[in-house]
């Protein structure tokens, strides 16, 4: 996973980010997605929640990039959570475009950290809460995969309270 992340550093930074963008139905790529990632929630015991609108258009992405968005962000979510908290993986429809976001209950990020965290190596002062390893690369490379999507990423933090990360992608007429 380090090597590939590496690698996807190396391809940003040299302007030659390859996508391959296509049609999907966004309901069903989250539901997987949530799946793909509720057992290592469970492991941890922490609940992962979906919360998807009955009716969603589809979205033009490259499926493999945005698997790494949203991976990196729930496992985040995880690794800086306690036991017996919930996390929501959740979609709204907006005009235009459509946020997606994960929300935990965790440890929350201090005001003075968070511009730290979307650059290569960025880390902050709060710590997993298991002891998991982290290289500081992976909310750096959602942004980027993000931004050539055509999106835009933040998170809204409180220190004891949790964080909550959204991106967004535009919605193209196909």
């Amino acid at each position: 996973a380090l090597i590939n992340d590496l690698l996807d550093v190396s391809a940003i930074e040299a302007g030659h980010l390859t996508m391959e963008m296509r049609e999907v139905d966004l309901g069903a790529y989250l539901t997987e997605a949530h799946r793909n990632n509720a057992l290592m929630a469970k492991s941890k015991s922490i609940e992962l929640i979906l919360e998807v609108p009955e009716a969603l258009p589809k979205v033009s992405m490259d499926p493999g990039r945005i698997d790494q968005v949203i991976n990196n962000l729930i496992t985040n979510a995880i690794k800086f959570s306690l036991p017996k908290s919930r996390i929501v993986l959740r979609v709204v429809l907006l005009e235009g475009a459509v946020a997606i976001s994960v929300t935990d209950q965790g440890q929350g990020i201090p005001r003075e950290e968070i511009s730290k965290i979307f650059q290569y190596f960025g880390r902050t002062n709060v710590l997993p809460t298991a002891g998991e390893k982290s290289t500081g690369l992976g909310l750096a490379i959602a942004k980027r995969m993000v931004e050539a999507h055509g999106g835009k990423i933040g998170v809204e933090s409180e220190p004891g309270k949790g964080s909550t990360f959204t991106f967004t992608l535009p919605l193209k007429p196909f």
